[in-house]
């Protein structure tokens, strides 16, 4: 869930469905955990590379602690 802070009702479901997809694909590499995040945007407008960016850092966490 997103406050209206972060913008209009278009804005924040951008948001959420690129959440999403990026978290479904995070789950699809690692089925064999049981993953669940809570997303909390420190900003207005966050871009999708930034999003992309910090999954690819979340899932390199995920990698070292399998190790």
């Amino acid at each position: 869930m997103l406050t209206k802070k972060y913008g209009n009702a278009p804005t924040r479901n951008v948001f959420k469905r690129r959440v999403r997809a990026l978290f479904n694909n995070l789950t699809q590499q690692h089925s064999d955990l049981s993953l669940g995040v809570m997303i909390k945007p420190l900003k207005k407008g966050v871009s999708y590379q930034e999003l992309v960016d910090c999954f690819a850092d979340l899932n390199k966490k995920i990698i070292l602690e399998k190790k």
